[in-house]
């Protein structure tokens, strides 16, 4: 089964459109995630995967020594579809998960949100979902300055973004 899948990919990746890329990166985002980072992936009501947590003495996990779970719901962007902005729904999502982990595909840049900070800034009037990572600096007066400005949910992301992720094999 699985040949024939790489041989039809190898075939028709040309004809795909960008959504249905983007939906491979989100299939493949989801295992990626897990797999670099440990987590149980499952397929429930709000969530993507089971994270384990473990107690931590002076910031250093316990592996022997797990206390919990978090429930976690992965979203990935890819440079394929023309947007910036998260796919994501408040009124489908909000309270089934615990932490909202966001894979920017291409980039290979993963943040690991709590839902409860997530949610409170998307309930603020005019805060929209759009995620860059890399915006052009701002135009005043018809001049280029060297003023950048990042929407509140990028700056959510680089306060939880994980720091030098790599991803497993």
């Amino acid at each position: 089964m699985f040949e024939s899948l790489v041989k039809d990919f190898e075939k028709y990746h040309t004809l795909l459109d960008a959504n249905q890329l983007a939906a491979m990166c989100g299939a493949f985002g989801e295992q990626i995630l897990c797999e670099s980072f440990g987590w149980t992936k499952i397929d429930a009501d709000g969530y993507d995967a089971i994270a384990p947590i473990y107690e931590s003495v002076g910031g250093v996990a316990m592996p022997n020594k797990k206390i919990g779970e978090a429930k976690v719901e992965i979203k990935t962007m890819s440079g394929f579809t023309n947007t910036n902005v998260l796919a994501y729904s408040s009124s489908a999502k909000a309270g089934k998960y615990d932490y909202l982990a966001i894979f920017m595909y291409h980039e290979n840049r993963v943040s690991v949100i709590p839902h409860d900070e997530l949610e409170e800034l998307l309930s603020q009037p005019n805060t929209g979902k759009t995620i860059n990572l890399n915006p052009t600096p701002k135009v005043v007066f018809g001049r280029q300055t060297d003023t950048i400005v990042y929407s509140p949910l990028t700056e959510l992301f680089f306060k939880y973004e994980v720091k030098n992720f790599k991803r497993n094999g």
